[in-house]
């Protein structure tokens, strides 16, 4: 196997009933989808994951072309994580674009706020819609390219740029509204050195 196939390649031969194939994807991108499944489930994470490269190989055929597979495998991750949050509130309606703090987030719940900075930004973060949370969280702390972020919300770059940008100025709004005595500046140099 050579060790500078694309990840499409790789889900490609997945696909086609090369299991060594899966396997090198998987080990290329478990670290990141089990650490973001973990920060925002309880329990359960390990068997999310599953779920995640399970929907990720049923699925191969809808990746967009020209998008991320990154972009492509978080946007799956994503969706098993609101498909777990409905699962446990079957008659509450869960919509990660709109929700914020009705399901509280095991990542800013127990992380902790050595200082006042870190808890004035964790209680920010948690008055944003959880999309709002994941295109700063996977931009400043994922790693995730703007690009990536779109394919994984399923949204033009343009959109997401201009979501980031939203996110980013009401979160600054926020800041300033929970800490007066905070210096001015964009938030990117804040949630930078998280």
């Amino acid at each position: 196997m050579r060790h500078d196939e694309s990840d499409q390649e790789l889900l490609e031969r997945w696909a086609a009933g090369n299991r060594k194939a899966g396997e090198a994807l998987f080990d290329r991108h478990i670290g990141q989808v089990r650490s973001f499944l973990r920060r925002k489930v309880v329990s359960g994470a390990d068997d999310l994951v599953q779920q995640v490269f399970l929907g990720c190989l049923e699925g191969h055929g809808r990746i967009r072309s020209g998008s991320s597979f990154r972009g492509y495998l978080f946007g799956i991750a994503r969706n098993v994580v609101s498909d777990h949050y409905r699962s446990l509130h079957r008659h509450a309606h869960y919509d990660l674009e709109t929700t914020s703090r009705a399901i509280d987030e095991p990542e800013l719940a127990t992380k902790p706020a050595d200082d006042v900075n870190n808890r004035v930004l964790h209680d920010a973060l948690r008055q944003l819609t959880r999309d709002q949370q994941l295109l700063l969280k996977w931009t400043y702390w994922g790693g995730l390219s703007v690009v990536e972020v779109a394919d994984a919300l399923g949204i033009g770059v343009n959109t997401a740029y201009t979501r980031l940008r939203r996110a980013r100025l009401r979160l600054e709004g926020i800041l300033r509204e929970l800490s007066p005595d905070l210096a001015p500046g964009p938030v990117e140099r804040r949630v930078a050195t998280e």
